[in-house]
């Protein structure tokens, strides 16, 4: 990986396109196309010959909570263990790896269980390479991130922050059920967006702006969070990640899961406010539309949009089962 980034995020579009069509990895004049989909970044595809690469600009990660090293750190140990397509180049804010030919996965898909077994096998083979992740890789407490991010968006004058920074005692009751755990690498941003379906029905993890070394059990509660679970989905995604339970041991997992998923609908309804103030610095207004009609149609046009469904899905959860906490 490069030391230094050599493409600034600042340039305008078409300089940003220009180097990286000179990137020094191509074999061939490439063909560099728009790739809709992510929330705070800008992707193409581009075609070397008869090879297709994904490429990255990364956004301003760290008003979400977001380390250049720990991307680089995570993007790199997923490609060695097979879990995130092949990273082929590397420097701080750009990224490229392998076209994976296959589809994004939906929040419908986690309504079929074996998409939520498909993916936990993922999270878990991850989870599993902790030992080589070589590069300085950050800490990541959800708790933490949540006031860390009410802080942020305090700081850009966010102005509906004050609607929802209540909020935060919901997280400090949440947070007195956990105690001590061994972090392991957590992709800590496990929208069902970030996770694809090959075409030969292999899944595939991307997108690690945010990883970091975390809770074992986040992953799979973040996912079920952006997916809006049901129970009986939840109830298999602690059974597929934690195996066989007696059923007191299983019920004190749910508990945990059902706490960190409520805790992951207000940490993202914090970062898709300070998304939304910062739009413009990478993605422009229309390059966000196009990728919430792409991968995020479900929830609506725009952050705000996503804000709200997120929050009323957290409300559902809270009064179901919050008497508990």
């Amino acid at each position: 990986m490069s030391q230094a980034s050599h493409l600034q995020r600042e340039w305008p579009t078409g300089q940003q396109e220009a180097y990286i069509k000179e990137l020094p990895i191509w074999k061939n004049p490439i063909k560099l196309e728009p790739l809709p989909g992510g929330l705070q970044n800008r992707n193409y595809v581009a075609t070397d010959g008869g090879t297709k690469y994904v490429v990255r600009v990364a956004s301003d990660l760290l008003h979400i909570g977001g380390v250049l090293s720990s991307t680089n750190a995570a993007m790199e140990t997923a490609s060695e263990a097979g879990v995130s397509p092949k990273l082929v180049y590397q420097e701080p804010y750009l990224s490229a790896v392998d076209f994976i030919y296959g589809r994004n996965l939906t929040i419908d898909d986690f309504k079929d269980p074996k998409h939520v077994e498909g993916s936990v096998e993922r999270i878990k083979a991850f989870q599993a390479a902790s030992d080589r992740v070589h590069r300085p890789m950050t800490y990541f407490d959800p708790f933490v991130s949540c006031r860390q991010s009410v802080w942020s968006a305090e700081q850009l004058g966010v102005k509906l922050i004050g609607e929802y920074k209540p909020l935060l005692k919901i997280v400090d009751r949440l947070e007195t059920h956990f105690g001590v755990f061994k972090p392991v690498a957590t992709h800590c941003d496990l929208a069902y967006v970030n996770i694809m379906l090959g075409d030969d029905g292999r899944y595939w993890l991307i997108d690690w702006d945010l990883a970091g070394f975390g809770p074992p059990d986040w992953d799979i509660a973040e996912l079920a969070g952006y997916s809006y679970t049901s129970d009986e989905i939840d109830r298999h995604f602690v059974k597929c990640f934690f195996g066989e339970l007696a059923p007191e041991e299983f019920e004190r997992r749910l508990f945990r899961h059902r706490a960190y998923k409520m805790t992951s609908l207000i940490r993202v309804i914090y970062l898709l406010l300070i998304l939304d103030a910062r739009l413009g610095f990478v993605l422009s207004g229309d390059e966000l539309k196009a990728s919430m009609a792409e991968n995020f149609a479900e929830v609506g046009g725009d952050y705000m949009d996503f804000v709200r469904t997120h929050a009323k899905f957290f409300e559902g959860m809270w009064k179901t089962y919050g008497d508990a906490y």
